[in-house]
């Protein structure tokens, strides 16, 4: 082992190649310091017209080992020369006679270049220090791969080949012949009397299978079609999945097309976990079963590894899940049931798995036949239900009485679910009276608001008010919401079901408006003496000022064409900012642009004729202001 202190790490120098550019952006020179160490300098050029080196690494090298000095940071370090630098071949190399010498006794003789044949030493170095690190995670892994059987089945290989392709078949067909070959049920097939034609979809006359029909007559050579199969095992009451690539190439021979399989991955459901293995490089050791995050897959790039979501193919299928579950820790689980109804991929399986740990309620709604609301709770992460409890009917936030209800539908849905969740009233209403108002308000987020407008009439008066002339129920809702603004009284019949409701609806938005703008105007009055006396502001020839009245707001919006005035009065009168005029001297009571400042002096906007920007003369006269605020 190298002893740091032991070792010369004065900074060498290197004479330049005669003046001359050399185009070897590196260049490395030996130096023989006992009879079994070789250090290696290596320099970078740094010259424009003529080679100029400069030394940056020095790498001290014996048969078994290696060590780095970096001069720039002036530290030491375990890394390669390759993980250092990039070495190109046209490296300039300086007394490599003396390299040559051990890399001969070395036996690393392969190249003419020395620093290569030291390189492949470095790489054989790091093959044993990597094998030596991950001995430990090898062994757990081939101990967990002696889980899993070896090889497949004559039923699983037919399972492979044929049954996970049944969404994607072809018929070749001859025309003049009128007949073609089926590739699901593997016959010759008469099409006499048929109308097809390439690449039409249709079904086989035989099999009745769906196909699309290929000419038999044209080349097939990259006529390939990949799928995903997901065979379950059972090992010491652990359910095992083990995902299988398979491609078809009909290129050659379509009646017999070349297929090749691969195991790409394999997963082990635990009680607490779920861990999944895939087949490949482990740590530049070789080919080997690692460990992988779920659905993720292994590539390479350009030279550079990545862990990357790997995805399903279109065509899927599973086999043995429901025999692979029988005793164990899943055994009662439905994810049988919710693969028959919702396998959108072939890992459908794994990800309820992931779930059926997180979240219990999802197996007792599923024994409830609630399978779309499931579907969707699910696709919610249940962010909404109050997972804390123990009882179904509090989970769902629902009383006894409305779950009860749910329950007694046949897969109910989930927007029925909403509607009797919105429902925080001590009222019960009927199924048909649930849907009624689903229907209505489409979903609404405003079913609360029905819900307690029941409290003041009865479900059959509200429903018949509405049904009659077909009213509105949103508009009905709004007025209703008027109403108790204003004050009026709901409890009078004549108020709470006008006769013409969009003009009563209009007469009280109208009121409401009034009511709301003059306390608005009132509140801005109120500010504008403060207003005027903070920000009124002269520059050159331009002036910023308050308005004297709340109204001119109004009448400036309407001049200029813009909302910043009119749309910003509401803020204005909760003090959450300040609207301000910027005019000519000459002309101060002709509108020209209109400026909105923030509660911390920051300026948020200035808009002039129909919300154009600011020119060059309002941008200084605002860079001014800016500065006397600050």
């Amino acid at each position: 082992m190298f002893i740091k202190k032991e070792l010369p790490i004065d900074e060498p120098q290197l004479v330049e190649a005669n003046g001359k550019d050399t185009d070897a952006y590196h260049a490395v020179n030996y130096q023989k310091l006992d009879n079994e160490t070789l250090i290696i300098d290596i320099y970078k050029d740094v010259g424009n017209k003529v080679s100029r080196f400069i030394p940056v690494y020095r790498i001290y090298q014996r048969e078994n080992e290696y060590l780095s000095y970096i001069f720039e940071e002036k530290k030491w370090s375990s890394s390669s020369i390759q993980r250092l630098l990039y070495i190109s071949y046209n490296t300039e190399e300086f007394n490599s006679n003396i390299a040559k010498e051990f890399t001969e006794k070395w036996n690393y003789t392969g190249c003419d270049k020395q620093l290569f044949n030291i390189l492949h030493l470095q790489d054989k170095l790091l093959e044993i220090r990597r094998t030596k690190k991950y001995a430990n995670e090898r062994k757990r892994i081939d101990m967990a791969m002696l889980q899993f059987k070896k090889g497949i089945t004559k039923r699983q290989e037919k399972f492979l080949k044929k049954d996970i392709f049944r969404t994607e078949n072809f018929i070749f067909y001859d025309k003049k012949q009128g007949k073609g070959f089926c590739t699901h049920c593997e016959k010759d097939v008469l099409l006499k009397g048929m109308t097809y034609r390439h690449n039409q979809k249709g079904k086989c006359p035989v099999c009745h299978n769906a196909i699309t029909y290929k000419a038999s007559g044209i080349s097939h050579k990259y006529l390939t079609t990949s799928g995903t199969g997901v065979i379950f095992e059972k090992r010491d009451k652990k359910l095992l999945a083990r995902y299988f690539d398979v491609q078809k190439n009909y290129g050659k021979n379509f009646k017999e097309p070349d297929i090749t399989i691969y195991e790409v991955v394999r997963s082990v459901f635990d009680k607490n976990e779920i861990r999944n293995y895939e087949r490949r490089q482990f740590h530049n050791l070789g080919i080997n079963w690692c460990k992988c995050n779920p659905h993720i897959s292994y590539t390479s790039y350009a030279g550079y590894n990545y862990d990357v979501r790997y995805l399903a193919n279109v065509n899927y299928g599973f086999y043995g899940l429901k025999n692979a579950i029988k005793d164990t820790y899943c055994q009662y689980s439905e994810v049988a049931t919710w693969l028959k109804k919702y396998n959108s991929n072939a890992w459908s399986a794994e990800t309820y798995m992931i779930d059926y740990y997180k979240f219990p309620v999802m197996e007792s709604l599923l024994k409830l036949g609630m399978y779309d609301l499931t579907k969707r709770l699910r696709a919610l992460r249940f962010r909404d239900c109050n997972l804390e409890e123990k009882e179904l009917h509090k989970i769902l936030c629902l009383t006894k009485e409305q779950f009860k209800l749910l329950n007694s539908i046949n897969n109910p849905q989930s927007d029925l679910y909403e509607c009797m969740r919105a429902n925080k009233t001590n009222l019960n209403f009927s199924i048909e009276q649930y849907e009624y108002v689903n229907k209505i308000l489409k979903s609404s987020y405003r079913l609360n608001e029905m819900f307690e407008l029941f409290e003041m009439s009865s479900f059959h008066k509200i429903s018949r008010y509405l049904e009659k002339k077909e009213r509105n129920p949103i508009i009905y809702l709004d007025y209703i919401k008027f109403c108790k603004k204003l004050g009026w009284n709901l409890k009078n019949s004549f108020v709470l079901f006008p006769k013409k409701l969009e003009e009563a609806h209009d007469e009280a938005s109208a009121l409401l408006e009034e009511s709301i703008k003059k306390a608005e105007i009132d509140a801005i009055n109120k500010r504008l003496p403060e207003i005027a006396k903070k920000y009124n502001f002269t520059y050159k020839d331009l002036i910023i000022i308050a308005p004297q009245n709340a109204k001119e707001y109004i009448s400036e919006s309407q001049a200029l064409r813009n909302c910043i005035s009119r749309n910003y009065m509401d803020t204005m009168a909760q003090g959450k900012c300040s609207i301000v005029f910027i005019r000519r001297a000459s002309e101060p009571n002709k509108p020209y642009f209109a400026m909105e400042i923030g509660n911390d002096n920051r300026i948020i906007q200035v808009r002039g004729m129909k919300n154009c920007g600011a020119n060059k003369e309002v941008k200084e006269c605002v860079e001014a202001f800016m500065k006397k605020i600050a």
